[in-house]
């Protein structure tokens, strides 16, 4: 045997052992506390299903993931979780945490908080924060961020300066350190003792969770937090209208979790995450901080997974699925049954096809068009083939508050004749919408933050019609996500800074996670084609009072449909084309469609959907098309999706 044969031989065998030496693991601990000895009781173990879901779709094995719930969920139960996976864990390893709580508010115990209070978990045995005498006693089964912080110090020291690290807290004042007609997680007085002062700290309090003490920083692993509101907000629970309830961003985290494309990072994920919680607590601000914010997800080594539902139930050719309407399965949807493990099923052959029967909140029930002939639930995946749409119905209230609505009799009988031809607007309900009585105009109000959606003449036949279906057409286009793989673009909005594009100082512009931009400040569109085809990309600016304007495709602004063109591989900012912010002000959405084949949606919503060309639409084009007369029924199908479509979201303030 030569000595070069040797020394290959032994250099491969050193390469094999290093690559085993450096396999990484991924551990999960999901905290769940919905049963409490004194705290009202809430629905963290709907939860719990949900985020094990996801994770498993992303490789997260059944031997690594712990779960510990209710009664484990005392002080000496969280120390032994985090102890216990802080020693499971290796270099270079990626390790979730989950928390699904009532989060409070304690006075802070070692002055590091500008306004006196930590944040907390709120363990199984902790007492109700009525009595301030018991402070001493009480304030002992609080897991306070501090000593979060340093578990979580812990645990970054042992992975590593390759490992990572995300935590998400599902619980109220969570901006920081902690959840609560939304069921509330949290929400009750501070926890204080008697002689307490708001302003008594040194006011050396840092922005971060996990204040690194000591530790060399550069030997830790990156970390991201994703909590669930501000510090100085409630976390709502989100249900449906049966009761059913679960964390608003446990679900949506979830759902951002299985609808992976390539190239996510902590940051786009954010914006996932934000862009379904709009949609069902518009009210809640989530918040995204740390040091690993534009790492790619999980190190990169997460599955680009098509999202699936499991079966829970057979009964010949009628199955059961353990996901519904939160996960977008409604009713009347197209389905159809991949072998497990199908990551992609356009490169698979389904073992049957069939029609969604009926859907609830976390369960739906499918027919198909014959007998799968499946043998254990577990051998097949559910696949959506032909989504549908549903939008919940509006609850619009008078502006009343229990005294004379101010509209005349003749408006008020206008109001109710309009609603009643609106199939999904309702007047009985916590309200979504506020209509208002103004001097010269009335005033349609979003109730869960005061914006001002728009404004009409309630006394002329029509307007509220109007301005109810562009309501319904706004939700619509906001909530519809298309993921397709060959349909794949980073794009992302840039700040400009003295005329030039400006993305290293995005940060200046970020405040809990998302951009911030005032009237004049000026931004461009970079768009990164990582695919191996050309794409086109259209972008829709949905205001937060509901127009719908052209960005790209704009014909007044010069934009034509021919620069839209990305090629593969291309990085390109779309610097001749500056967008100047103005009001109205709130959240914004930019709603980025991609396509393989040229599309003009700037043509159908000039023309409100009645543009039409020859060859037909294609399946972007066709679903704004159908959004124009989305009130009028309430839901709206889609064809298979030859194209992606998701949100960019910034906030526009004064």
């Amino acid at each position: 045997m030569s000595t070069a044969f040797i020394k290959c031989a032994l250099l491969l065998c050193s390469i094999v052992i290093s690559n085993l030496l450096s396999a990484q693991n991924k551990y999960a601990l999901i905290v769940a506390a919905g049963k409490y000895k004194a705290w009202p009781q809430i629905s963290s173990l709907n939860d719990v299903p949900y985020i094990r879901s996801a994770l498993t779709a992303q490789g997260f094995t059944d031997d690594k993931v712990t779960v510990i719930t209710d009664e484990a969920v005392t002080m000496e139960g969280l120390r032994k979780a985090f102890t216990d996976l802080t020693k499971k864990v290796s270099p270079g390893d990626i390790v979730v945490i989950h928390f699904s709580a009532h989060g409070e508010q304690v006075a802070d115990n070692d002055q590091d908080e500008t306004d006196g209070l930590d944040e907390s978990i709120v363990t199984y045995d902790a007492a109700f924060p009525v009595n301030r005498d018991h402070f001493e006693k009480d304030q002992a089964a609080y897991f306070r961020d501090d000593e979060f912080g340093i578990y979580m110090d812990r645990l970054r020291a042992r992975l590593g300066s390759k490992g990572d690290l995300l935590v998400i807290l599902d619980a109220c004042h969570s901006g920081t350190g902690t959840r609560g007609e939304h069921k509330v997680r949290g929400g009750q007085p501070t926890l204080v003792p008697n002689n307490f002062k708001p302003q008594s700290s040194t006011g050396n309090s840092e922005p971060e969770v996990f204040l690194n003490k000591g530790t060399d920083a550069a030997n830790l692993s990156s970390y991201v937090i994703i909590s669930g509101a501000l510090a100085t907000e409630l976390n709502s629970e989100m249900s449906d209208s049966a009761g059913v309830s679960m964390g608003s961003l446990s679900f949506a985290i979830s759902e951002a979790l299985v609808q992976l494309k390539p190239g996510t990072t902590y940051r786009s994920l954010f914006a996932d995450i934000v862009s379904a919680m709009n949609r069902v607590v518009p009210e809640q601000h989530p918040v995204l901080e740390g040091n690993g914010l534009d790492r790619e997800l999980f190190g990169g080594r997460y599955v680009e997974q098509k999202p699936f539902a499991g079966i829970v139930e057979m009964n010949g050719k009628e199955y059961t699925l353990d996901q519904g309407q939160m996960s977008g399965i409604e009713a009347g949807a197209g389905v159809a049954l991949y072998p497990k493990g199908t990551n992609d099923p356009d490169d698979a052959k389904p073992l049957a096809t069939g029609k969604v029967k009926s859907a609830t909140a976390y369960q739906s029930v499918v027919i198909w068009d014959k007998d799968p002939g499946l043998e254990v639930n577990a051998d097949g995946w559910v696949f959506v083939t032909k989504p549908v749409y549903k939008i919940p119905p509006v609850i619009l209230a008078t502006a009343s508050q229990g005294r004379p609505s101010g509209f005349s009799a003749a408006e008020t009988a206008q109001i109710q004749k309009e609603v009643k031809t609106l199939p999904i607007v309702k007047m009985t309900g916590s309200p979504e919408l506020l209509l208002r009585k103004g001097v010269e105009k009335d005033s349609l109000i979003l109730a869960a933050n005061g914006f001002l959606f728009g404004t009409l003449h309630v006394s002329t036949e029509g307007e509220l019609t109007d301005i109810l279906k562009r309501y319904s057409q706004y939700k619509y286009l906001q909530q519809v996500s298309l993921k397709d793989p060959l349909s794949n673009m980073q794009v992302s909005i840039i700040p400009v800074i003295d005329g030039k594009p400006a993305p290293e100082a995005i940060g200046k512009f970020l405040k809990n996670g998302l951009p911030e931009f005032r009237p004049g400040d000026a931004i461009m569109i970079r768009a990164k084609n990582t695919g191996d085809v050309p794409l086109y990309i259209n972008i829709l600016d949905l205001q937060p009072d509901g127009k719908i304007n052209a960005i790209f495709p704009n014909k007044d602004h010069a934009v034509p449909i021919g620069l839209l063109k990305v090629e593969p591989g291309m990085d390109f900012t779309f610097s001749d084309f500056p967008i100047t912010i103005g009001p109205p002000f709130g959240l914004e959405t930019f709603k980025v469609f991609i396509s393989r084949t040229e599309i003009d949606l700037e043509s159908i919503a000039i023309s409100s959907g009645a543009a039409s060309r020859s060859g037909g639409l294609n399946a972007l084009e066709d679903l704004l098309n159908s959004s124009y007369g989305i009130s009028t029924r309430g839901e709206s199908t889609s064809p298979k999706a030859s194209g992606s479509a998701f949100n960019l979201l910034f906030r526009i303030v004064k």
